[in-house]
């Protein structure tokens, strides 16, 4: 046994597909047509990031926020490291994690790779659009 084995979902099931990164403002994916802005608070849904705090009932859905009990890390391409804000349970929900995080306000427009580390296991990597903000 690992104690995690982070994998971050799709939306279509396709590790290719849409990954399942939304607006933590309402919720919708994030997309070419719908990207990211620098500065903005995203939420992320994934799979094996490990134990938390309290410890999850297994097979039961989260009642409450459950935070990790490892430290978790992301990055863009651009090298800068993700700030996270929250890492555990997504409430409601038997066997999902969620991390939000904040995109940096000086993130480069266009498609990224987005991952996450818990410890020394990385998850696979997302592509995940970022605006232009410059041209608005």
């Amino acid at each position: 046994m690992v104690p995690a084995a982070p994998g971050i979902f799709s939306a279509s099931g396709d590790p290719r597909g849409t990954p399942v990164v939304v607006h933590a403002s309402d919720f919708s994916l994030v997309t070419r047509e719908n990207p990211a802005n620098p500065g903005e608070y995203l939420a992320v849904f994934c799979t094996g990031l490990g134990a938390t705090n309290p410890t999850a009932i297994s097979g039961q859905p989260a009642a409450e926020a459950a935070t990790l009990q490892n430290n978790i890390y992301g990055t863009f391409d651009s090298g800068a490291q993700i700030l996270t804000s929250y890492a555990g349970l997504a409430p409601g929900f038997i066997g999902l994690d969620q991390v939000n995080f904040q995109v940096s306000p000086t993130e480069l427009p266009g498609l990224t790779h987005l991952r996450f580390s818990v410890g020394a296991y990385v998850s696979n990597q997302v592509m995940v659009w970022i605006a232009n903000t410059s041209s608005k």
